[in-house]
């Protein structure tokens, strides 16, 4: 090489059937570049014995192009294969042509040079593993979601009508503990699906006009029963309705996240809810007074699968807020938490009252308890 660019470089994927498939190949004239391509396309190992070499010994080799090959016609009289290696195995080979002999240290270039092709290939290889990984997954949780709630929902319906029609206090307090355990797993099944969904990117907004301080109410009631167990007191300042074009659902989903949120990390001391307006902008706070979040964290309570606790104390999926987000930001909002350790924290959630859609969200709602 002699320290001068190859005259025709090549690089091919050895098949399962030991041969050369040749994917890209270039020569130092551009007008040569085609007949070099034709050329390299009749170059296989069992025409070319150190090709062969290279490719079953897995080293760089050199050699001198024999007077009566055609590749000669390109003005390259020696050559120089590295194997490709990736995991062990020999995937492919880089072909160098020079127009005079190659050294030991153009040799050694080449094979560092081939080695870096190999760990380009080899993220390549990991890259799409990854994918067809993360494909799988979405496949086996958008399956396993669907087998689990078609025995959830009859077994709700049952559990409700046990309910309505026991008599005893005490079998009517354990139906409903029952119940209220379901409803838990189905939230966690749902909050699957809508992952899934998030990570494909396709889902959708039911937008209509709605009255945040109605469906805040709503979720307040459903909720109460939950911060009474957990000796939380719900603090709820919504003076006024603050009317929007956003979806029901999603909202009910993104103020039930944050509530039991807070519930949760609330150290059984009061939540505050409060609603209001500034501009044409609809501000949810959420604030409570309990364990707060380490500074190094608040970036990440955000992320898919994040947590800033020990899940042995807590538990949780950690997909809460991820989905919060997801679902503000949705509606052209954003959502932002102030935080001190030992004293609590803050979500604000900014909604624009005219939504201005930011990604296509999907339309099953969730009733998702947040998890940090």
């Amino acid at each position: 090489m002699a320290g001068q660019a190859a005259e025709i470089a090549a690089i091919g994927l050895v098949t399962d059937e030991h041969r050369i498939r040749w994917i890209a190949s270039s020569h130092s004239d551009i007008a040569l570049e085609t007949l070099a391509h034709e050329q390299m396309l009749q170059l296989q190992p069992e025409r070319d014995n150190v090709l062969a070499t290279a490719i079953r010994s897995s080293r760089a080799l050199a050699s001198l192009i024999d007077d009566s090959d055609a590749i000669r016609k390109l003005g390259v009289t020696s050559a120089i294969a590295v194997p490709i290696i990736t995991f062990g195995r020999v995937y492919g080979v880089l072909w160098l042509g020079e127009q005079s002999p190659y050294s030991d240290d153009d040799l050694a270039l080449a094979a560092e040079l081939g080695h870096r092709v190999s760990v380009a290939f080899e993220n390549a290889l990991l890259y799409d593993q990854a994918q067809d990984a993360i494909q799988l997954r979405d496949d086996f949780l958008a399956v396993a979601a669907h087998e689990l709630k078609t025995p959830l929902t009859p077994l709700l319906l049952q559990l409700d009508s046990l309910e309505q029609q026991a008599a005893p206090d005490k079998l009517r307090e354990r139906i409903t503990g029952a119940t209220r355990q379901a409803q838990r797993l189905a939230r966690l099944v749902e909050s699957l699906v809508d992952v899934t969904r998030m990570s494909k990117g396709h889902f959708d907004l039911h937008l209509t006009d709605v009255d945040l301080r109605d469906v805040l109410k709503r979720v307040v009631d459903s909720y109460t029963p939950e911060a009474v167990r957990a000796g939380v007191e719900l603090i709820v300042r919504a003076d006024r309705s603050v009317v929007g074009r956003w979806d029901t659902a999603r909202l009910e989903q993104i103020i039930a996240n944050l509530m039991s949120n807070a519930i949760k990390f609330g150290a059984r001391r009061p939540v505050e809810i409060s609603l209001d307006t500034k501009d044409d902008v609809a501000l949810l706070v959420v604030r409570d007074h309990g364990i707060g979040i380490p500074k190094a964290d608040i970036d990440r309570v955000f992320g898919q699968f994040e947590r800033a606790v020990p899940t042995r104390h807590y538990g949780g999926l950690g997909l809460g807020l991820y989905i919060t987000r997801h679902l503000v930001e949705a509606h052209g909002g954003s959502v932002s938490v102030t935080t001190d350790l030992g004293t609590g924290s803050t979500f604000t959630v900014a909604l624009p009252i005219e939504a201005h859609v930011g990604q296509r969200v999907s339309s099953s709602a969730i009733d998702l308890h947040a998890d940090r």
